[in-house]
């Protein structure tokens, strides 16, 4: 995935450079009004020397720019994840199959559109809930008569290969990824 290649990009470090500018400028002219000096090219020296700690202000722009550049770099990276995440929902969408990721308590976290449109619901009304209850035979499903049932799983008229894979990523509770394939045409063939 490519950055961000705007120069929004450095926007805030633009701002932070300007801004530690202006508060150096206005360090400066505030001890220049105490001091009650003239405003020429010596007086900077001499209130480096006599003022020790006006030296801070010299970092201010640098030190501004920095954080400016550190806020760039987390707003570019958010806009990453932001974007990759988005592009991961709608492949996962894509598929025909239905999808469903599970927690260690086997209830719903993510589904793909394939099984809200399946269900002919929406997504809040499946994420929480037990996979096993969403996946629940009725009377009518054990009634339907699909020839060679022991080929896969009956459910709601049609008949799915089921798949499982377990999910697990370094420091994250385990997940299950179940995977619904339809061979209901294709054991009807044979």
């Amino acid at each position: 995935m490519a950055w961000t290649t705007s120069i929004k990009r450095y926007r805030y470090t633009f701002i932070g450079i300007l801004a530690g500018i202006l508060i150096w400028g206005f360090g400066t002219w505030l001890e220049i009004r105490v001091e009650k000096l003239p405003y020429q090219l010596w007086t900077l020296g001499y209130l480096h020397r006599t003022q020790p700690l006006i030296i801070t202000f010299d970092f201010a722009p640098l030190l501004f720019g920095l954080i400016g550049w550190l806020l760039d770099r987390q707003q570019n990276l958010l806009h990453v994840i932001s974007r990759a995440k988005k592009e991961w929902e709608t492949i996962f969408d894509r598929f025909d199959d239905l999808i469903f990721v599970t927690d260690a308590q086997d209830r719903i976290i993510r589904c793909n559109r394939a099984v809200v449109q399946r269900l002919n619901t929406s997504f809040t009304a499946i994420i929480g809930k037990p996979v096993s209850e969403v996946l629940s035979t009725t009377e009518s499903d054990a009634e339907t008569e699909v020839p060679g049932n022991m080929h896969g799983f009956s459910w709601q008229g049609r008949l799915y290969d089921v798949s499982t894979y377990p999910i697990e990523v370094s420091s994250a509770e385990p997940q299950s990824l179940f995977m619904l394939h339809d061979i209901t045409l294709w054991v009807r063939m044979e």
